[in-house]
């Protein structure tokens, strides 16, 4: 009997041991295949595993847009000073930084007689969202952080990292994630790194919830949740290299995959149950919010039983009480009047393109979501100046402004947005009526201008100032530099006339 339990327990050391060097080479060969501008995934030699394998790989990379409604179309059509002609539109494209990577054995290389680190002491920042506002805690903090990256994703380079005032919260080992495009003028990129870290607050605010709904409704503890993201603001370093903002994140070992994306991939075929579920949540996400925004992009380092999910299409089964979450990158989606999360927020497209793969299984009837087959645009939309005071003014009191406006034009929805997060934020009108719509309209631009006669100025550049001959990418790096020097002006750009449906650079 003796002999045989220490057979027992030799097996399962030795099955621990196979599985800990599975783990090891997955690692190795999804560092190798990132870095390579490819993605890797685990297959067995059955169809259905290598189908789930080649789904995957070709729709690992988050989608985006361009930044800004300035970068929609093209480089400037301005006229040209030298010739007076119109220049040919070309496509942005974004510029990768050159980087050199380095091997997964190093990256946590960072006491203090290492090489290959840097020292920066730096504000800490953690967002918290309560569903309708961020709340921030701000700490200054020292961390060390490696000089190359280990791998990259779709949007950002990843370097090991240590946070001296989180080395005794288990958070030893930590990533830190810095954009991996050249940013234009234009571009604040620690406006960029709050971004990232305000999207998973957004995620674990509605995590948080949909655990609470689960457990009340369907009978299920599940554990889903996304890794704390903190955002750095750097002070100043050990070297004279330049200072950029980061996000850092717990480093979450074990296989990363990609259940969902923000393009409407779900990945159903050898995690299908796990991503039903992260489905299911994102679908969550939109009705908790009522339309604002879809927390998509589902991804992170999954447990418990991996099929393909169609076992339990009528509901739960004893496999998965047993699946667990632990996330991370979201990306949230919004409708453009709410909030903007970055190149990676499709808005209403990626919206529409979620509901159109999406299919309502036994959690969504269970949470009462309603099965959206197709997601309703707008009757119109038309943008606004991103100031504070003409957001604020536009509300009125307790929302008291926008209903009025509301009531007189006969509209069914008006949704403004939160906060001005941009130089110019949308407006959108649902209506029964084109009319109805365009009455609307009318009522919010004359009070705009009655807000921007109280608050702001308008200057009119005369056509014979050498302002005229500035390209678009010119202006917004001016607009900038006047925002600096003004000490936080809000300064909003536009030709042509004010709060059309597109603003024209």
């Amino acid at each position: 009997a003796s002999a045989a339990a220490g057979g027992a327990v030799d097996g399962r050391a030795r099955r621990q041991r196979e599985e800990d060097n599975d783990k090891d080479v997955f690692a190795f060969l999804q560092q190798l295949s990132a870095v390579g501008e490819g993605h890797f995934h685990r297959a067995s030699a059955s169809t259905t595993s290598l189908r789930g394998a080649f789904g995957a790989v070709t729709s690992t990379i988050t989608a985006s847009r361009t930044v800004s409604l300035a970068k929609k179309e093209t480089k400037a059509g301005d006229e040209s000073p030298q010739n007076g002609e119109k220049r040919k539109k070309k496509k942005k494209e974004s510029v990768e930084k050159p980087k050199t990577f380095e091997l997964r054995n190093v990256i946590f290389d960072l006491d203090e007689d290492e090489l290959g680190k840097r020292d920066i002491k730096a504000h800490r920042i953690f967002y918290e969202f309560d569903g309708s506002n961020f709340h921030s805690r701000s700490v200054e903090t020292q961390v060390s952080i490696r000089r190359n990256p280990f791998t990259k994703g779709g949007m950002r380079h990843c370097y090991g990292l240590r946070d001296m005032g989180l080395r005794m919260r288990n958070q030893e080992h930590m990533v830190a994630k810095m954009s991996k495009w050249v940013e234009e003028g234009d571009v604040d990129p620690l406006t960029t790194v709050d971004i990232y870290a305000k999207q998973t607050a957004v995620a674990h605010y509605y995590a948080r919830n949909f655990r609470h709904q689960c457990r009340k409704h369907a009978g299920i503890d599940y554990f889903l949740d996304f890794v704390p993201c903190y955002a750095y603001r750097p002070i100043q370093t050990d070297d004279e290299a330049e200072l950029e903002g980061f996000c850092g994140e717990q480093y979450v070992t074990g296989e990363f995959v990609k259940l969902t994306s923000n393009a409407g991939f779900v990945n159903r075929e050898e995690y299908g149950a796990h991503a039903v579920i992260g489905a299911a949540f994102s679908h969550f996400t939109f009705e908790l919010s009522k339309g604002a925004l879809l927390v998509a992009d589902i991804q992170g380092v999954c447990k418990g039983h991996r099929d393909d999910g169609r076992s339990s299409k009528q509901g739960p089964n004893e496999e998965d009480k047993q699946r667990q979450w632990l996330l991370s990158d979201p990306q949230v989606l919004t409708d453009g009047a709410s909030y903007d999360f970055g190149r990676g927020d499709l808005g209403l497209k990626g919206m529409q393109m979620f509901f159109k793969t999406h299919k309502c299984g036994w959690l969504c009837k269970k949470l009462g979501l309603k099965d959206i087959g197709e997601y309703k645009e707008p009757t119109t939309r038309c943008h606004i100046p991103g100031s504070t005071n003409v957001l604020a003014g536009l509300h009125g009191k307790e929302g008291a402004i926008v209903k009025n406006i509301r009531i007189q034009s006969g509209v069914s929805r008006l949704l403004l947005p939160r906060e001005a997060y941009g130089e110019w934020i949308a407006l959108n009108i649902y209506a029964s009526s084109k009319s109805q719509a365009n009455h609307a309209v009318m009522l919010v631009k004359d009070r705009v201008n009655e807000l921007i006669a109280s608050y702001g100025v308008k200057i009119e550049v005369p056509e014979s100032s050498k302002a005229c001959s500035w390209n678009a990418t010119y202006w917004r790096s001016k607009r900038v530099e006047w925002t600096e020097k003004s000490q936080g002006a809000q300064i909003v750009l536009y030709r042509g006339g004010m709060m059309q449906e597109t603003p024209r650079e």
